[in-house]
């Protein structure tokens, strides 16, 4: 559409303008009925009864959206702060705006961050997930051993080995 974002989100804000919307006003802006909203877009999940948080939905995706091109821009100069402190903005606005994590993700993007994580944010989110932390070569086994030390060693993950591994970037397929 050629729209700047700023364009984009006063356009977003002005389709959703309240923080939730009920059922039936969603329903009538896609033109379908209440039963049909439910079948096509929620399947077995509930009708929350305080209405659908569309506008922090369409927040996230806006943000994330600035936030990648910021990321790019980051790496493209290297910038491994900024680029950092871009996945913790990110895990933020997934927890906050788009519901899409959870306690024990929470808990360990916060140890990431106590133990030296530049940057940290959750992956694979519905799954599970996992959470992918920004760390210096040269500190890899220390983090490694201070997630172990914290995070992993409470009772909950008795008995359980958790994964901890270290991967390297390469050049990505087709852009160097």
């Amino acid at each position: 559409l050629c729209l700047t974002y700023d364009e984009t989100r006063l356009y977003c804000e002005a389709a959703v303008p309240d923080d939730f919307m009920h059922l039936n006003t969603v329903a009538m802006l896609l033109e379908l009925s209440p039963e049909q909203v439910i079948e096509n877009y929620l399947g077995d999940g509930a009708v929350p009864e305080e209405g659908f948080p569309l506008q922090a939905r369409m927040r996230h995706i806006l943000s994330e959206y600035k936030r990648v091109e910021m990321a790019r821009d980051a790496l493209l100069s290297e910038d491994m702060v900024l680029f950092g402190r871009l996945m913790y903005d990110s895990h933020a606005s997934c927890a906050r705006d788009f519901a899409i994590s959870c306690r024990e993700l929470d808990e360990l993007v916060s140890a990431a961050k106590s133990g030296g994580a530049l940057g940290a944010r959750l992956t694979g989110a519905g799954f599970g997930g996992s959470v992918i932390s920004l760390i210096a070569q040269q500190d890899v086994e220390d983090f490694i051993l201070h997630l172990q030390e914290t995070y992993y060693a409470e009772e909950r993950f008795e008995g359980l080995v958790p994964v901890v591994f270290a991967a390297e970037a390469g050049v990505a397929a087709g852009y160097c």
